[in-house]
């Protein structure tokens, strides 16, 4: 798509024009942002069209230069007397802003919402929405905080939010459900439901649960791939800042970080000698992945160590940047929801010297002298706590989910339960509650486990059967929050279908005519035992004891 430095738009040529802010409106100068002249219209025009259509207003930033009028026209190629064409000029030292949020429905409106041309418009002009990915690099441009960003908080929210708007994505997320249509031969559609606004146990989290090869490993990486753009079919979602993966197990085989770049390469690069084409980026702003796998794909059992110690630097991070003006308390929620498996006074972190490093006496900008390889050591009274397995996993799991979550993430977590106790659960679950209520976040997870189906609404547990080749997925019958745990038991994993060992221990006995007496069955059974003793017998068959 052409881009065109303008002083009067030509008939002869069509595509975007850029021309000053005070392009038709009589006045003798553009604007100035503090010695930066960076402001311009912006206008597109396509072949068919007779006229130009006026899009808004838009800054545009070029590395090390204040005056951008005058390096568009120096630079560019001139097409005519007032024409120049700086297509070329946009390139990765360049970076562009519009000033309203609206530009992007105008975009939206103007393309006729295919995603595919709204992404060459962006990709033309150095979007830095569109390019959100490059933000580190582009924010320290001269200029940056007095152009680009001097609207303040709304230029923040309109990098944020702007690409996502012109892809149509509601930034309505309080209430919301999620369709999806999977192979109608094997699966039923799928919905998630999220409501935050219930009074009581407010739908934040959803949940699929089904036995081992009911497809919920499946389900979750097919949202993920939907979600990013990588497979065929388009749900309707809203607006989410950022996707994060969680997977424990040794055998899981979801997307890194790395898998998603190495897709976008592949699709947006055209012959090995031709630069990557930005046509096609992701459809949220951010994803990562939490795991064992390491930055080059490999299963390494070593890597959570690092992972919890950048989290755990991440996390000092943002309190030192954010505790000022209320946000919550990260490390603080850190030491309570760790404190819950783990007994411990404090969270150390080993110096390359070796020497044990209290995470209370850590700045992030003099973290060079820490050995990020060995992972994190709690004491207690001094002494190095011995972790199980479990606490382990805990202890890479929580410092990570805590240091990633940002506002408006989807998350997604495959079996949380794995290596912990019923106690971590609930721990885990009270930690997850509160991080997505404080950052607006929402979360589908793949579980097991009645205690998590216990802290969530029916409307959001999913229940998945296979019957033969095909799974079906049903909401339960019964109230799953606050509900017993038996109960849950018995409705959503269908422990009441099962024959249990203790029963066929008492068919055995029935069968042998062991003369068992109520008495008896108490003393060697539980109350199931009794109750199924019972019902294999009528009254007359029961021997009472006095």
């Amino acid at each position: 798509m052409q881009v065109i430095y303008t002083e009067s738009i030509s008939t002869n040529y069509h595509g975007i024009f850029l021309a000053k802010d005070n392009y038709r409106t009589g006045h003798d100068e553009p604007w100035d942002d503090f010695d930066y002249k960076v402001k311009f219209k912006i206008y597109y025009k396509n072949s068919k069209q007779d006229s130009e259509q006026l899009l808004g207003f838009v800054r545009i930033l070029k590395l090390d230069i204040k005056n951008t009028f005058d390096y568009f026209k120096k630079f560019g190629i001139q097409l005519d007397e007032k024409n120049f064409d700086v297509s070329n000029l946009l390139d990765e030292t360049t970076i562009s802003l519009p000033l309203e949020v609206n530009f992007y429905k105008k975009v939206r409106v103007l393309f006729e919402s295919d995603d595919e041309r709204i992404n060459i418009f962006f990709n033309a002009i150095r979007d830095a929405s569109y390019f959100i990915d490059e933000k580190e690099k582009f924010s320290k441009f001269g200029g940056y905080s007095s152009t680009l960003m001097r609207e303040g908080s709304t230029s923040e929210a309109i990098i944020e939010k702007g690409y996502q708007i012109s892809l149509g994505k509601s930034l309505n997320t309080s209430k919301f459900r999620v369709d999806i249509a999977f192979d109608e031969d094997k699966f039923d559609d799928l919905v998630l439901d999220f409501n935050i606004e219930k009074e009581y146990g407010e739908r934040n989290i959803n949940l699929l649960i089904g036995r081992n090869g009911s497809g919920k490993t499946y389900i979750i990486d097919n949202l993920i791939r939907t979600i990013l753009g990588m497979g065929g079919k388009k749900i309707d979602y809203p607006y989410f800042n950022k996707v994060l993966v969680s997977a424990f197990s040794p055998f899981e085989n979801f997307l890194t970080v790395n898998d998603l770049s190495d897709f976008y390469k592949l699709k947006n690069t055209e012959g090995t000698q031709k630069k990557v084409n930005r046509n096609k980026r992701i459809p949220v702003n951010k994803y990562n992945y939490i795991g064992f796998r390491n930055e080059e794909n490999k299963f390494d059992k070593n890597h959570p160590k690092k992972r919890s110690v950048e989290a755990i630097l991440s996390i000092i991070k943002y309190d030192e940047d954010n505790l000022w003006w209320g946000e919550i308390n990260k490390k603080k929620l850190l030491e309570d929801t760790l404190g819950l498996s783990i007994d411990f006074d404090g969270i150390f972190i080993l110096s390359k010297k070796g020497e044990f490093i209290s995470i209370d006496e850590i700045s992030f900008s003099d973290s060079t002298h820490l050995d990020k390889n060995k992972g994190l050591f709690f004491k207690k009274k001094n002494d190095v706590v011995a972790l199980s397995s479990g606490q382990e996993i805990y202890s890479y799991l929580i410092p990570t989910l805590i240091s990633e979550i940002e506002s408006e993430t989807l998350l997604l977590v495959d079996e949380p339960e794995l290596y912990l106790h019923p106690g971590l659960e609930l721990g885990l679950m009270k930690m997850l509650k509160k991080l997505l209520k404080a950052f607006k976040s929402f979360a589908v997870i793949a579980t097991h486990s009645s205690i998590i189906t216990r802290e969530v609404d029916r409307e959001a547990v999913n229940i998945l059967k296979r019957e033969g080749n095909y799974t079906t997925i049903t909401l339960p019958s019964i109230q799953t929050y606050g509900s017993d745990i038996e109960s849950i038991i018995a409705e959503v994993f269908e422990d009441d279908l099962e024959t249990k060992i203790y029963e066929d221990v008492i068919d055995e006995l029935i069968d042998e005519d062991a003369g068992l007496s109520l008495g008896i069955i108490n003393q060697e059974f539980g109350d199931a035992g009794l109750v199924y003793f019972i019902s294999k017998n009528s009254d007359e068959n029961i021997e009472f004891e006095d």
